[in-house]
């Protein structure tokens, strides 16, 4: 049995879809865990109203905590061997746990990365295509899979394209989201979860849909929050520091590329320079204690080591050089 996580809070317009692309799977030895994080929009009685159509689809309804702590509750009791992340305004593919329990059964790794593709707020079920012949597969070993999603070129740290046996997220203690992060909980459980896995098969198939929409939290603009993730980024380096020290330059290469894009990120906003230099500087006093290990980063240019070097002297000097 698979189990697929659905974190639920007010996305009512989405959420039958979401829904319906589990209902339209090829494979049906699935549970749906649906958990409605307080939502106030009738999303809760949308969840309800499926249930009672299918008994394998389980809704619990919590206060609202944030997404973190929806994911744990279903992680907590969830019954499959094998589960998967969806977001609630997003779809899969009618044949994403068939093909991908095949991938798995076939080749016996741990965990089975798959690929995804942005869509339009309009996107629909009846618009995916007609899944072509499995792509040729290929199988990391732990080595490659954790180097794959540092330099994050074909793997990001997502949740929501990857099949893991469970056994990966409840062993040795256990792997959960950390509550309260509203950005940079993905990557705070992901490079955890591949360093478990002895082996991983990647296909680039796409079987994940994305929904682009404008108002979600990825395209709002930039605050404090969005400094979150470097706390996950933060944890991610002290954790290769001193778990996996033969990936360590490689982790801090990973948390460089992140501040290079939020440098960029930064300087298209709308933001006055007075709020920009805040954020730098909030952001410059979560980096320092990790100053030494960003500015000998691997594969980093000359002139990202000369602003990294620039944004550790001073965020008002960085920005009259970056801008």
């Amino acid at each position: 049995m698979v189990s697929v996580i659905v974190p639920v809070y007010n996305v009512k317009q989405y959420l039958p879809a979401c829904i319906e692309s589990v209902l339209g799977q090829t494979y049906s030895d699935w549970e749906l865990l649906l958990v409605d994080d307080g939502s106030t929009d009738g999303s809760a009685q949308v969840c309800d109203e499926y249930a009672r159509q299918d008994s394998r689809i389980c809704v619990f309804h919590k206060e609202n905590g944030g997404v973190c702590s929806a994911r744990n509750l279903a992680i907590d009791n969830m019954a499959g061997e094998f589960c998967i992340m969806l977001d609630s305004d997003d779809l899969i593919h009618p044949s994403l746990l068939e093909k991908t329990l095949e991938i798995m059964q076939e080749t016996q790794v741990d965990a089975v990365i798959y690929g995804y593709e942005k869509v339009s707020d309009g996107f629909t079920l009846e618009q995916c295509p007609q899944q072509k012949e499995t792509s040729q597969l290929e199988i990391l070993s732990n080595h490659a899979v954790i180097s794959e999603i540092l330099i994050g070129k074909r793997f990001r740290m997502l949740s929501c394209n990857k099949l893991y046996k469970k056994e990966i997220f409840v062993n040795g203690g256990g792997i959960r989201y950390p509550i309260g992060r509203k950005f940079g909980d993905d990557t705070s459980v992901t490079y955890r979860l591949m360093c478990r896995c002895n082996k991983v098969a990647y296909t680039s198939d796409k079987y994940y849909y994305y929904r682009d929409r404008p108002n979600s939290a990825l395209n709002s603009e930039l605050c404090e929050e969005n400094l979150q993730l470097f706390d996950s980024y933060s944890e991610m380096l002290l954790y290769f520091h001193t778990e996996k020290p033969e990936f360590e330059k490689l982790a801090a290469y990973s948390f460089c590329i992140r501040l290079f894009d939020f440098f960029a990120k930064l300087k298209e906003t709308h933001l006055s320079d007075d709020r920009r230099l805040l954020l730098l500087k909030e952001l410059r006093k979560k980096c320092l204690p990790f100053q030494k290990m960003l500015v000998t980063a691997v594969k980093l240019t000359n002139n990202q080591r000369i602003l990294l070097m620039a944004f550790f002297l001073s965020e008002y000097i960085f920005w009259k050089i970056y801008r």
